[in-house]
């Protein structure tokens, strides 16, 4: 996954897509990915890993980093569960250089995905229950 591969901040976020977020700082690029699926936090300056992990029960994390003997922090915060709204903040030492902010709501997917994970979620059940009944019945006989 290179950082480039979604050069445009205007990417929407979906669950396939995850969270992007650009900084341009001192004449480096810096990129922030944020999986939807698996909660992994990456930060790339100039296409290069400089931070990675998983980040699945906390609604925060933060990297810390450096270029050329200055020391930056991204923090990821999840500001709004519902939404999918996500603040990512960069700092250099204390100071606070770039923010941004991303959200299902505001790339308008979210009522779309979350209403084909309502549907799936309600044919399973429904399948299971079923199948639950069927069992029973053919055990009781």
């Amino acid at each position: 996954m290179a950082a480039n591969s979604h050069k445009n901040n205007d990417v929407p976020v979906t669950i396939s897509n995850g969270y992007w977020f650009y900084f341009d700082v001192d004449g480096h690029n810096i990129a922030v990915f944020g999986s939807t699926w698996s909660g992994r936090e990456t930060v790339f300056v100039e296409d290069e890993i400089v931070s990675n992990f998983r980040n699945l029960f906390r609604l925060e994390g933060r990297h810390v980093f450096s270029i050329n003997n200055a020391d930056y922090t991204i923090s990821l915060k999840m500001e709004n569960l519902i939404t999918g709204q996500l603040c990512c903040t960069l700092r250099k030492g204390k100071q606070v250089i770039g923010e941004q902010r991303k959200g299902y709501i505001l790339a308008r997917t979210f009522l779309y995905e979350l209403l084909i994970l309502v549907l799936a979620g309600y044919a399973l059940g429904n399948i299971t229950s079923k199948l639950f009944v069927l069992i029973h019945s053919v055990i009781d006989k």
